[in-house]
């Protein structure tokens, strides 16, 4: 109640007490869970309190199926055991979900196969064209425009007609070669009548104008390929319609002309102006022991029948595809159709392989070693198809001497995806920050966009330049978003200083130091992004009006006809693909005098012509990427990939040029058309920035890049059995995880899994460190379970009683914090709409057992038999449906196992149920801990008492403390025994135990002595069968 007021003169005080306070009730610790998912923060530990939760974060969990296109949607062919275990749990409804998400970090000083990520080696090409030495085993796809230069002249000949003489009737007259090396052939007759097609009307055409009129209508009917006219009296002169130097030469064969007629032996005058022809890099295959050419028409004309590397190839007229081969060690090829256009069902990520994971076996009916990788069917569909598109397959390289195979080098650790960084005002552009997505991975690239609006630039009344930050899904419309900061400044001292407003902490896991380091000031507001401010010097008036792109990889190739291709040049030449002998190391069916720039693809800006249905961009639109890429009609997990290579680091450092990017985005170079606006690179009109921003033109959108898994893309499970080894990114990376964890005053939980891993040295590190925290339990899958060949990385393996037995004494797992099950189980996946059966390994199973049990009882219940340790549904009424076992155990089997401490799963065909039936650790010295249900007893208390402890640190250190301890002790242990775990206890803690010496070292030190409640696990019922005069 309160006692003083504050009256002074007469009045009335109204005061609200609020005692209706709810205590907040503890969360439980939960299971904590190491393994794969498709997408969400890596190598950290994030809790989910549902199955809804987990999905949002980190995904379905895959069931093995593989998706349509890998490349782009992710490899999803080896099951994701974790998430199913998460499920379990979650269905129990017991507690959260505290689940690392595994991603590939890199041991120090790793080399070779032990790095992380993966990498293709050069292609060594042994089949029927075998290479003189091994080539890039990247290949390009390469499109350009099939346009004519303006000024290039066609070829021409002349026909003298000087008699018109006596024919030989019905004989070829004159045989003439087209600009595509077809032969027109003219016949000649003294049949009545007009010229025709291959024929010439010679009757009646008594004069030498009147012949040469009709050989010309006889050319003009017969061919499409060449014109005919008369020029005075008797001479015909005949044009190719095939521009350029391609028609000189082309012979002409004149046959049974009479002596006063003469005709040129070929085609002169031809010649080519010169032309920059617009190309661009339009898809990467992977090959290893393959080759891949295009057949079809070539740019000079005439038909390639056998496929040729870095030839140029016109696309079919008709069905506007282009045919490619590929062949590998035998001489059979595969024949492929294809195109760019993603709504065609020959669209190229249709009809090539694009799954890594088939690399290796091969794919296809030929068991092709190659796959499909980045297309960039934006880029081809911004080239003009006027005059129709052509295309060449070439090697591609770095462009630098020494970086052989680096193209195809992907060999980095985990990686988080950045923006570009975020520039100034003109014509300092500094670099002002950019952000850095807290979620590390490739999925960041492809989900998120940043936006840049509301932008006010800094007046003598309000110095304080401000904008907004909005992070938006990729597709989303203009007005939606998933976070938004308004009013943010640049100005240090201000509160809406960005860095504040987001956060700019940074935490990672410090393998040297074992535990988590946080660099940055502010905390993180943001769950997506925090900032990364530059070293610049900012000011109060800086403001955000452009972004720089990802790291130029690979400058523009400019390539004639005549450009021998060197090692330093990263498009390579017809000799560095296999070829039947020896080629100069050129793009063969290149037009004399034209020039191919041929670019590596980049982001779609906002320049003219760009907007919805081809236009510019309203006032209130949002310019920087276009309308296209704003929309995700681009892909934006093929651009600014990380490799190996510091040349293919996207992400530009603080004190590099701008000008190294492949792009400069700024307001500055705004132009305005009919009150529309686009940006131009280097404008010659801007619409002045501060207008700009008055007209409402104060908004841009800029992509992330650069974010990386770390983990082997060609294989299903990155993480199976044959790449654990020590010193390798899998088994580091999951001994990484196992390490920051093993802090309980960092994070707490009850039980802790890596399901589907059986590999001993990862199984003893987990177990050991688990005993070292004293407070959990490990659930592990150990080797002898059934295993598919995804997670052996080799052939599939069977399950077998020996084989798991043999392990489990092999490893000498002696301990009281972990436990084995015993077989996999067969569950119906719930979760996608695939209706996947999959073969779970018994972590799984004996996790939900867990939870269920803990639903309808407490820890201390053993989670076994028909009561606690059913499977179906797994943990709860949303778990998947448990069908049965892979293995039928007898009695005698189940007796084997539990011999050795592993706990059965046994399915009863009578009653249809899959139950746990077993419950021992894996403590091979007989006591009560070698019970599942007394350990997490033991467990329990233990973390209860000590959390009681922890109040009173401290304290002083006397018999009023020491009540205070016991009267809450005893409140927790009256309690378990009431709920039948334990039988009987004894709480000590006075000058017996806490004696003068140890207070004088500050030491309070109390007993607690349990009797546990021991589970029935064996039950003896005898029957007495008496005689007939026995009294009951």
């Amino acid at each position: 109640m309160p006692t003083k007021f504050d009256f002074v003169s007469p009045g009335i005080q109204l005061r609200e007490i609020d005692q209706s306070q709810v205590t907040l009730v503890p969360e439980e610790d939960g299971l904590l869970l190491i393994g794969r998912s498709k997408k969400g923060p890596a190598m950290k530990p994030v809790k989910v309190n549902s199955m809804e939760n987990f999905i949002d974060v980190f995904g379905t969990p895959m069931d093995g199926v593989k998706a349509n296109d890998p490349w782009r949607e992710g490899n999803t062919g080896a099951p994701s055991y974790a998430g199913y275990a998460a499920q379990a749990y979650l269905a129990a409804a017991v507690g959260p979900v505290k689940f690392i998400r595994l991603g590939g970090l890199e041991a120090a000083g790793a080399t070779g196969t032990k790095k992380a990520g993966w990498n293709v080696p050069q292609n060594a090409f042994a089949g029927p064209i075998a290479s003189a030495a091994a080539v890039e085993s990247a290949v390009g796809i390469f499109v350009g425009e099939n346009k004519a230069a303006v000024g290039d002249a066609a070829a021409t000949a002349t026909i003298t007609i000087s008699g018109t003489g006596a024919f030989m009737d019905n004989l070829s007259f004159i045989k003439l070669t087209d600009g595509e090396g077809n032969i027109v052939e003219i016949v000649c007759t003294n049949s009545a009548g007009a010229s025709s097609a291959g024929v010439i009307g010679a009757s009646g055409a008594g004069t030498t104008a009147a012949f040469a009129t009709r050989v010309a209508e006889a050319i003009n009917l017969t061919s499409t390929k060449m014109t005919a006219a008369t020029s005075g009296s008797s001479v015909v002169t005949v044009t190719l319609t095939t521009l350029g130097t391609v028609g000189n030469a082309k012979p002409i064969t004149t046959d049974n002309l009479n002596s006063n007629t003469t005709a040129q032996s070929s085609f002169t005058g031809g010649t080519n102006a010169a032309l920059a022809v617009p190309a661009v890099l339009a898809g990467v295959l992977y090959m290893s022991a393959s080759n891949v050419t295009l057949t079809g028409t070539g740019r000079l004309g005439g038909t390639i029948t056998a496929g040729q590397g870095a030839t140029a190839i016109v696309r079919d007229a008709t069905t506007l595809n282009w045919t490619a081969e590929v062949s590998g060690s035998t001489t059979t090829k595969e024949e492929i159709s294809f195109n760019f256009d993603p709504a065609s069902k020959d669209f190229i990520r249709n009809v090539f392989n694009t799954d890594p994971t088939e690399f290796t076996a091969g794919t296809g009916d030929y068991n092709l070693n190659y796959f499909l990788g980045e297309t960039f069917e934006h880029a081809v569909n911004r080239l003009s198809a006027t005059n129709g598109l052509f295309a060449f397959t070439a090697a591609i390289r770095s462009g630098t001497v020494g970086d052989v195979g680096e193209f195809t080098n992907y060999q980095k650790p985990l990686a988080p995806a950045k923006s570009g960084w975020f520039i100034g005002k003109k014509a300092a552009q500094k670099k002002l920050f950019r952000l850095v997505a807290l979620e590390d991975g490739a999925d960041f690239n492809k989900s998120y966009v940043v936006r840049v609006k509301d932008l006010r630039l800094a007046t003598a009344l309000k110095p304080n330049a401000t904008f907004s930050i909005e992070i938006a899904g990729v597709g989303m419309k203009a007005s939606e978003y998933v976070e938004k900061y308004s009013n943010l400044t640049l100005n240090p001292n201000d509160p809406n200083y960005i860095a504040k407003r987001i956060g700019d902490a940074h935490q990672s896991w410090s393998v040297g130091k074992s535990k988590v380091v946080t660099t940055g000031i502010y905390n993180n507001i943001s769950n997506l992004v925090r900032v990364e401010m530059s070293t610049a010097s900012l000011n109060a008036s800086d403001i955000p009006v452009g972004f720089v792109g990802p790291r130029t990889y690979l400058g523009q190739a400019d390539i004639a006809e005549t450009s021998v291709l060197t090692a330093v040049d990263w498009i390579q030449g017809r000799n560095q693909l296999p070829q039947p002998s020896a080629q100069a190391d050129t793009i063969n069916q290149l037009i004399t005098g034209d020039t191919l720039n041929v670019t590596f693809p980049k982001y779609g800006l906002s320049v003219a012509n760009t907007s919805i249905r081809g236009g510019n961009y309203g006032s209130t639109a949002l310019l920087g990427l276009s309308y296209a890429a704003q929309k995700g009609d681009e892909n934006f997990g093929d651009l600014g990939l990380l490799r190996e290579d510091d040349l293919f680091n996207p992400h530009l450092s603080n004190t590099e040029a701008n000008s190294l990017a492949t792009f400069i985005f700024t307001l500055d170079e705004v132009e305005t058309l009919a009150g529309k606006y686009y940006f131009e690179a280097n404008a010659s009109n801007p619409v002045a920035l501060a207008t700009l921003i008055d007209s409402g033109v104060k908004q841009f959108v800029a992509p992330f890049f650069g974010g990386f898994d770390g983990t082997n893309a060609l294989l299903q499970n990155p993480f199976n059995e044959a790449q654990l080894i020590a010193g390798g990114s899998a088994q580091y990376s999951i001994e990484s995880a196992i390490d920051m964890v093993s802090d309980r005053d960092v994070i707490r939980y009850d039980l802790i899994s890596i399901p589907g891993v059986t590999t001993r040295a990862v199984n003893q590190d987990l177990v050991n460190q688990t005993e070292a925290r004293g407070d959990a339990l490990a659930i592990i899958d150990v080797a002898g379970i059934y295993q598919p060949a995804v997670d052996t990385g080799g052939n599939k393996v069977e399950q077998t009683i020996a084989a798991v037995t043999t392990e489990i004494n092999a490893a000498d797992l002696d301990s009281s914090y972990a436990a084995a099950y015993y077989p996999n189980v067969r569950l119906l996946d719930n979760l996608s709409p695939n209706g996947t059966v999959i073969l779970m390994p018994p972590s799984v199973a004996a996790i939900g057992a867990i939870g269920r049990s803990e639903a309808d009882s407490q820890p201390w219940f053993a989670p076994a038999g028909f009561q606690r340790g059913g499977l179906s549904p797994l943990g709860g009424r949303t778990g998947a449906s448990v069908l049965g076992t892979v293995e039928h155990l007898t009695k005698a089997d189940r007796d084997t196992l539990y011999q050795v401490n592993i706990n059965p799963i046994a399915r009863f065909p009578a009653t249809g149920d899959t139950v746990i039936f077993g419950q021992k650790t894996l403590q091979q010295e007989a006591s009560a801990l070698d019970r599942i249900n007394v350990r997490r007893l033991m467990n329990y208390l233990k973390k209860e008492i000590g959390d009681i402890a922890d109040t009173i640190l401290f304290d002083q250190n006397v018999q009023a403390t020491w009540n205070r301890f016991k009267s809450r002790a005893d409140t927790v242990l009256s309690q378990v025994k009431a709920d039948f775990g334990i039988v009987e206890y004894k709480l000590v803690l006075d000058e017996t135990t806490t004696t003068p010496d140890l207070q004088d070292r500050n030491i309070l030190y109390a007993k607690v002595f349990v009797k546990p409640a021991r589970a029935i696990e064996f039950i003896a019922v005898d029957f007495v069968i008496t005689q007939s005069g026995v009294e009951f």
